[in-house]
């Protein structure tokens, strides 16, 4: 079986750091969850009140390394700017 964001919603198995990933996802790009069938438990704790895990503070620089794009990103926003 393949897991899935929404096969782990439904098992509530996920861990933290996609917690708080999925909602800001969602917030600002829900066009891509809502014109796919199905993904009923992505999109309802993607959208819900526990969808406010976004606004809490960033996971450690270690938890989000190797978390893909979405990693990559909040890596490269909460890092210590250096000059060039």
């Amino acid at each position: 079986m393949k897991v899935t964001p929404n096969c782990l919603v439904e098992e509530s198995a996920l861990d933290d750091e996609l917690k708080w990933m999925l909602p800001w996802y969602f917030s600002i790009s829900d066009f891509y969850l809502t014109t796919h069938e199905g993904l009923h438990a992505l999109k309802d704790f993607s959208s819900s009140s526990e969808g406010e895990m976004w606004s809490l503070p960033v996971p450690t620089r270690a938890s989000l390394m190797g978390r893909g794009q979405m990693g990559e990103y909040w890596l490269s926003i909460s890092g210590p700017r250096t000059a060039v």
